[in-house]
């Protein structure tokens, strides 16, 4: 099925109305949003904010405000459900409002797969679909969305086909291509260790994997579509080295080659049979793969470009099938270490084939497995500053377990003061929500000493740290 932006579904006429009534707001008066909270982590949008919440869509596109007005580097932010709004008053006119660059905070970026695209639906060069790109037309485009920082992608956990951008994320049902675009809850995730509110489960993004360098570094350059979600991992192997479980590949490290990860030959594990070799198919969009004499494999030319993509036959390995129809328009052809489909109808077209889950059910044990449950997220930030040399000092921290508060773990606190002594401290447990406070006696300094200071956790292999640091002032 080709999706097009002119087939006007009434859901794409009322974004279409959306679009063009946001287009032609440049002043006059518009309706005013609520200015008091109405849902329990919610507040009333700022005096600052109220016309440009209005015309960017309101509560019905934003969600709501879920955190007071603030100061930062010389702009005034609130946060909403989907992002941040930001306004700087060195800018003029329209340019001093916006949204702060979320999605390049939360750390996504892939290349795109299609860098010169001739066909489908695209924004920029990215493959995107139908409804998300109204909904990104209807609320600004690159202005206030931000230009894309991934492909679109699927995200099984919630059921949703998304894409993410340098302000906000879009998503929509993956089941269903005509239902609308929606708003992924950035400004909720971003505001998470302070903020209170609960956004729909709809809009919930994942939280990052924290995983060692080694795995790491190849999902960030490569792409997280690529790779799926950690199913299971980092564990110990017992040659030595560690080894990941993604939905779609396992990698793992040779101790012998530290710092670098390989992509584990899992196909024929797991029950995928290599087929015969045959002759090349003359075709300009056909590329042959020799592996003996005139015989190899024939790769159609859209899986040998997401190849060449996504890190080529050092990711891949070498082709072990020519492409099969494995169901009604669907399309497989399998390499050493993952198999690619090919979609007639569901987008994105080409996926890789989730065979991590497999794997894991047939080589992992279930004490290695429960590993990827061990991914701790640590986030500690000081309740005032500056303070006088007179007043005490609370530090707070949350501690997530992949994405979950983790109860009943105890950080350690390290404070380096003014005078070049260096106090240390133990955190109380964490409670059921992952949280754990810890007031500490006043600093003895003058106004405009900085007193800095660490919280650390044990975590598997190591220690995870964050710094920050406070002022004195006011005496």
């Amino acid at each position: 099925m080709k999706y097009s932006v002119l087939r006007v579904a009434p859901w794409r006429a009322a974004l279409f109305i959306v679009a063009l009534a946001l287009s032609a707001c440049t002043g006059g008066t518009t309706s005013t949003p609520p200015t008091t909270a109405t849902a329990p982590g919610t507040a009333p949008v700022a005096p600052a904010f109220r016309e440009f919440y209005a015309l960017r869509g309101g509560a019905a596109f934003l969600g709501p405000a879920i955190s007071e007005e603030f100061e930062h580097d010389g702009l005034t932010l609130q946060y909403v459900q989907s992002g941040l709004m930001s306004f700087d008053p060195t800018r003029a006119g329209g340019e001093r409002y916006g949204f702060a660059p979320l999605g390049k905070k939360l750390g996504y970026y892939e290349p795109p797969n299609n860098p010169n695209p001739q066909s489908g639906v695209h924004i920029g060069d990215y493959p995107s679909d139908a409804a998300i790109k109204l909904l990104y037309q209807a609320l600004g485009g690159e202005r206030y969305v931000g230009q894309p920082l991934t492909n679109l992608r699927i995200n099984p956990r919630h059921n949703r086909l998304e894409q993410h951008f340098e302000n906000m994320g879009l998503a929509r049902p993956l089941d269903d291509p005509n239902a609308p675009a929606y708003l992924l809850a950035y400004g909720v995730y971003d505001c998470r260790v302070t903020c209170r509110y609960t956004p729909p489960t709809s809009t919930l993004i994942d939280f990052p994997s924290i995983l060692p360098e080694a795995f790491q570094g190849p999902v960030e350059r490569l792409g997280s579509d690529l790779f799926g979600e950690v199913l299971a991992g980092p564990y110990d192997l017992p040659e030595g080295g560690q080894e990941v479980v993604f939905r779609n590949l396992v990698l793992y490290t040779d101790p012998d080659l530290p710092g670098r990860a390989f992509a584990r030959p899992i196909v024929e594990m797991v029950g995928v049979q290599s087929g015969d070799m045959a002759p090349r198919l003359e075709s300009p969009y056909i590329v042959f793969f020799p592996l003996q004499e005139n015989r190899g494999h024939n790769i159609p030319l859209f899986f040998y470009e997401y190849v060449t993509a996504h890190g080529g036959l050092d990711v891949f390995g070498f082709p072990i099938t020519e492409m099969q129809l494995v169901e009604a328009g669907v399309y497989r052809q399998c390499f050493t270490n993952l198999c690619l489909d090919y979609y007639e109808t569901a987008l994105p077209q080409i996926q890789p084939s989730p065979l991590g889950q497999e794997y894991k059910n047939r080589f992992v044990s279930a004490d290695a497995g429960a590993g990827a449950l061990n991914r701790l997220t640590l986030n500690a930030w000081e309740q005032r500053s500056p303070l006088t040399s007179r007043e005490s000092q609370t530090i707070h921290l949350v501690l997530l377990a992949d994405g979950a508060p983790a109860a009943g773990l105890e950080a350690r606190l390290t404070v380096y003061l003014p005078d070049g002594s260096v106090a240390h401290y133990g955190f109380p447990a964490t409670d059921g929500d992952g949280r754990a406070s810890l007031t500490i006696p006043a600093v003895d300094a003058p106004n405009g000493a900085w007193v800095y200071f660490d919280v650390c956790v044990d975590e598997p292999g190591g220690e995870q740290c964050v710094s920050a640091e406070y002022l004195i002032w006011g005496n």
